[in-house]
């Protein structure tokens, strides 16, 4: 470490806060939730789009602990994509490549043209109403609620309620009480669109902006709150350092 030429620590070497947890708005548990709902054909059709992810489930579970550790031994680097953290006298990089190894996610860039994918054909009764009826909004408990039983739900539904939870209730959550999208519900009226979108793209923006956002400040606090996906970051520097599972 010491011959290498690194940029500087946002705290000092061994003068890091000494933080109790991040606080993240996700449970792991959801990709238990849609593993126990789905029927093995089912889990066929989405596998190859979330696979990785949910073996996630299988592996370490989150720690809140080491995650604000992390935050707190991260180097002061200007580019908007990408942190580098110091760990066990490492340097590990979480970037959008590692994020996408790790999770397994499609990765590619989000086109402009894609928002299309969204907005309700002129004429077309928006989908909402064929998912959801007449609920007004629909928060990712309920989703877990509704996929706790499967048996009262058809096989379509099943699928598309699982894609909605493991995108709005868990790699995309922004509050305790997150709603699922209009937008997104619209996107799932075609399946194949909806698993081919590069739902890692989005999910990686979406944690390095609000990671970027904390200042030193905030990090120093007892309790700093993550939206998105956080547990990537844990998944990566279990990756690069396997000697922290001991």
């Amino acid at each position: 470490m010491a011959n290498l030429d690194l940029p500087f620590r946002l705290f000092a070497d061994r003068e890091e806060p000494v933080g109790d947890r991040v606080l993240r708005y996700f449970k792991l548990n959801t990709i238990k939730v849609v593993i126990k709902a789905l029927q093995p054909s089912e889990l066929e059709i989405i596998r190859p789009y979330f696979g990785k992810l949910l073996d996630v489930y299988s592996k370490p579970v989150f720690s809140s602990k080491l995650a604000h550790f992390l935050l707190t031994r991260q180097l002061n680097v200007v580019k908007r994509h990408e942190i580098w953290i110091v760990f066990a006298g490492k340097p590990v990089r979480f970037s959008l490549r590692e994020f996408g190894l790790v999770t397994g996610l499609n990765c590619n860039p989000i086109r402009r043209w894609d928002r299309v994918l969204v907005k309700v054909p002129p004429g077309v009764t928006p989908y909402w109403y064929t998912l959801f009826g007449g609920e007004e909004c629909v928060t990712g408990e309920m989703l877990l609620n509704k996929l706790r039983k499967p048996k009262s739900l058809n096989s379509e539904l099943r699928v598309k309620y699982a894609c909605l939870l493991l995108v709005d209730g868990l790699l995309c959550r922004r509050s305790f009480y997150m709603k699922v999208s209009r937008e997104h519900v619209e996107m799932i009226r075609n399946l194949d669109v909806f698993l081919k979108y590069p739902w890692g793209r989005y999910c990686f923006d979406m944690t390095m902006q609000c990671i970027k956002s904390r200042s030193p400040i905030q990090l120093a606090q007892a309790t700093v709150a993550i939206q998105s996906f956080i547990h990537a970051l844990v998944l990566v520097v279990v990756e690069a350092v396997p000697a922290v599972l001991s």
